[in-house]
């Protein structure tokens, strides 16, 4: 009489902060469950925002379908948090900017809190560098639609030189 043995792998609720590799390509290169998992988010953010738009390029205002409703909400959301929040003349310009950080991040969390999947947003390295290019690509497009007065706006105009040193010194 033969007996099958099953094993199961129990996982344990730390593994989902853990880099395993899962496929050697070379010596240097390897394709882990971080990178896995990005990819997989990549994709589905790019299907998604790519239902956004009908086929002349041109948002879409009523949304037919459930997903189109939702990401109209999302998208009308972050229109109402820029204008509120951004007092300016170009503030139209960084909705674009703004809106796929916010899918990218609020993509990123909720998929980390599906039970046994890989969180990216627990690894520094990944926190750290998506904070570094978005932190550049906002002084890239500050300096891009401002020019040399960009970092004068972060004070006011009668903000004396001594001030302004002192502070930014640091």
């Amino acid at each position: 009489m033969t007996t099958a043995i099953f094993t199961t792998r129990l996982f344990s609720p730390l593994e989902v902060f853990s880099v395993h590799p899962m496929i050697a390509i070379s010596d240097y290169i390897t394709i882990t469950n971080q990178f896995y998992a990005l990819f997989l988010i990549t994709i589905f953010i790019i299907l998604i925002l790519s239902g956004m738009f009908n086929k002349n390029d041109e948002l879409e205002v009523i949304g037919v379908t459930r997903i189109e409703a939702i990401l109209t909400l999302l998208y009308n959301f972050v229109v109402d948090l820029v204008n509120s929040n951004i007092h300016s003349e170009t503030k139209g310009e960084l909705v674009p900017f703004i809106f796929t950080t916010f899918i990218t991040i609020l993509t990123i969390n909720l998929t980390g809190l599906i039970p046994y999947s890989f969180a990216i947003s627990g690894q520094i390295a990944f926190t750290a560098s998506f904070s570094y290019i978005t932190f550049f690509a906002s002084i890239l497009i500050g300096w891009r639609t401002h020019g040399k007065r960009f970092f004068g706006r972060f004070f006011s105009r009668k903000s004396r030189y001594c001030i302004i040193s002192i502070t930014c010194s640091n």
